[in-house]
């Protein structure tokens, strides 16, 4: 947490943040988003934690997947993204994996990804 704040308060042009809010309780994550949310810096942020995504009005979203990169969505319809097994029609994105095709649809399909804490519990839901 001290690192990440560190980072932030320099206001560097760019920040990369690997997996800010592992380990950190519920209030210091939502403290560590608002102060992310107010930083003028552009920040990549690598998480596998789905349940903040949404706070993150404007921002890109992007999946990397067996080392592929899927996307761009948007943060913020994060709740009106579904994952499908399979390939569906109109879809977004088609995930090729080792464990199959899926398909990220919007606003209808198999699984919402809100639902999930993270993408790998989402695979075993729809799998």
């Amino acid at each position: 947490m001290i690192g990440n704040i560190l980072s932030l308060s320099f206001s560097p042009s760019i920040i990369l943040m690997d997996e800010p809010f592992e380990n950190v309780d519920q209030a210091r994550r939502l403290r560590l988003l608002e102060i992310v949310s107010k930083s003028r810096s552009e920040i990549m942020i690598n998480t596998h934690e789905f349940d903040l995504l949404n706070r993150l009005e404007g921002w890109g979203l992007y999946f990397i997947i067996e080392g592929k990169l899927f996307g761009k969505f948007k943060a913020s319809e994060l709740k009106n993204l579904y994952i499908n097994k399979g390939v569906m029609p109109d879809n977004l994105a088609l995930l090729d994996t080792s464990f199959g095709k899926f398909s990220i649809t919007k606003d209808n399909g198999a699984v919402p990804l809100a639902s999930a804490r993270n993408l790998n519990s989402i695979f075993d839901e729809v799998a």
